[in-house]
């Protein structure tokens, strides 16, 4: 009988293009769902419901009444490793539970001793991230990191999403604030997983994604020492964009500073799926060090941390991220605190649109 149920969920697996690893976890956890009901009386009972299960499976995204959904949610944090650029587990969790998460079924691309694929991605308003999987020729034993180089990323309509330049002319024109690369993820000597994310104050609708790049290089340092492998070539990629991501929710708000600081001023802020997004504009030298407290309608303190600031373009305008979202996304209004430097506060109160 179990058999039977591995090879129902197996080809669901394979019918679907669930990844081997998603696959694994699907029928380990199936199994032990199985042996905990081990009563003969009952067991003809499973084939038809896991049946179900199977079909749930092709979904990829399983968040509620499925025992192994956790395990989902950790590989999935896993793969992105979000924890290194800030994205609390609840961010990606939610992200998950409202199906904001694309698996992309494309085969591997060969270029030179590489082959390439994009895996998965999610996209809001303000993150994007999309995670890559690499197959050597060769082994990587010695290597933990990685970059890109001549990164480029642009929509179907030409929009700019993120070119890597130090010219101006055209880093300034780009959509997304910054751009991280995550630490590899050794799966096996030659395969190594990594993502990528990039945030900004406001992503565009999008159909398609082409991303492009012409070097990637792996290294390692050791006491100081630099060991890397680079591997040249001419990498494209293209990422059909599901509908969901462009009907995505998005709730707005608007505000009313309460302590009248004229070198601090307010333009959006919104809250998505992965946390708060923030834009505003700033003429005090010190905005970068910025500190953000969110407190409720009693002034109980719901969040409180520094975060990066992202420059948007050559003006006095920037944006800063937050991972808040279940704190406030229940409350009609909340009240923003920004500290600078000098300790100087100004604040915000907040109304949900």
């Amino acid at each position: 009988m179990k058999n039977s149920i591995n090879e129902i969920i197996s080809k669901t697996i394979n019918s679907n293009n669930i990844p081997k690893e998603m696959g694994n976890i699907i029928i380990e956890n199936t199994n032990n769902l199985y042996k905990e009901n081990d009563k003969e009386s009952e067991k003809k009972y499973y084939n038809k419901y896991y049946k179900i299960v199977a079909g749930l499976c092709a979904s990829i995204i399983l968040t509620t009444g499925i025992v192994f959904s956790k395990d989902i949610n950790n590989y999935i944090k896993k793969i992105f490793n979000l924890h290194e650029h800030g994205i609390g587990a609840e961010q990606i969790e939610s992200a998950i539970s409202e199906n904001y998460l694309q698996y992309n079924k494309e085969d591997y691309i060969k270029s030179r001793d590489i082959a390439y694929k994009l895996e998965y991605s999610l996209l809001n308003d303000i993150n994007m991230i999309f995670s890559l999987d690499f197959i050597t020729d060769f082994k990587i034993d010695e290597f933990n990191n990685i970059s890109i180089s001549g990164l480029k990323i642009k929509d179907e309509n030409g929009n700019q999403i993120y070119i890597d330049s130090e010219d101006e002319k055209i880093w300034t024109k780009n959509i997304a604030t910054s751009m991280r690369f995550n630490k590899i993820e050794k799966i096996k000597d030659n395969e190594i997983k990594t993502a990528v994310v990039l945030v900004s104050p406001s992503f565009p609708n999008m159909e398609e994604v082409f991303i492009s790049f012409d070097k990637i290089t792996l290294y390692t340092i050791i006491n100081g020492e630099v060991t890397t492998k680079e591997v040249e070539g001419n990498y494209n990629l293209n990422l059909k964009i599901e509908d969901k991501f462009s009907n995505r929710k998005v709730t707005n708000y608007s505000f009313k500073n309460l302590t009248k600081d004229a070198n601090l001023s307010l333009e959006k802020v919104i809250l998505t799926n992965t946390g708060l997004g923030i834009t505003f504009n700033c003429k005090d030298f010190n905005c970068m060090g910025y500190d953000f407290e969110i407190l409720d309608n009693n002034y109980n303190k719901l969040y409180s941390n520094k975060n990066d600031i992202n420059c948007i373009g050559n003006l006095n305008r920037y944006f800063a991220w937050i991972d808040i979202r279940d704190e406030v996304k229940d409350l009609s209004s909340f009240i923003l605190k920004v500290i600078n430097l000098d300790g100087q506060v100004t604040t915000f109160i907040l109304n949900k649109i």
